[in-house]
């Protein structure tokens, strides 16, 4: 998305990690007003990640900077015994791309997010997928596709 057309306001979909602190840092740097959304799920890093993403957003005290909206997407009926619900052979980093799949992670996440900007006005929903990700979730091509889709499903104009 081009940072430089987007709306002055912008829901975040916000994690506290490095790759959704550092865009917000440069969403606030550029003039935008963000709203900040975590979205807790039930994995089984939720308490660090939920810390992490209070402290960073304390630390980046701004004028343009919402209060962390906290929405609930419970995931365990779905994901039951993965390893991400049950902690159990949790991958390392020398495991594959693979083995850290979430699948549906993203389209769950950004249903969540893009109906609650929706119902609140914003026009934008940012999210920092890694460049390298390898997962079809994360490609230009289905972000486009899920853009359209929410868009059509809530008669909005929402920017993804």
């Amino acid at each position: 998305m081009d940072q430089a057309s987007l709306p002055v306001s912008v829901g975040l979909l916000f994690s506290g990690g490095l790759d959704s602190a550092i865009l917000l840092s440069h969403l606030l740097t550029q003039g935008h007003a963000v709203r900040p959304i975590y979205i807790g799920s039930g994995v089984v890093w939720e308490a660090a990640e939920r810390s992490a993403a209070r402290s960073y957003l304390a630390a980046s005290a701004s004028s343009r900077l919402g209060r962390l909206v906290e929405l609930e997407m419970p995931v365990d009926d779905l994901y039951r015994d993965h390893w991400s619900i049950s902690g159990r052979s949790t991958p390392d980093a020398k495991s594959p791309d693979e083995a850290v799949y979430l699948p549906g992670r993203n389209p769950l996440l950004l249903v969540k997010a893009a109906v609650w900007c929706n119902l609140h006005g914003l026009k934008a929903l940012a999210l920092a997928p890694l460049r390298t990700n390898p997962f079809p979730d994360s490609t230009e091509s289905f972000f486009g596709s899920f853009q359209a889709a929410m868009n059509q499903a809530l008669d909005s104009d929402l920017r993804i």
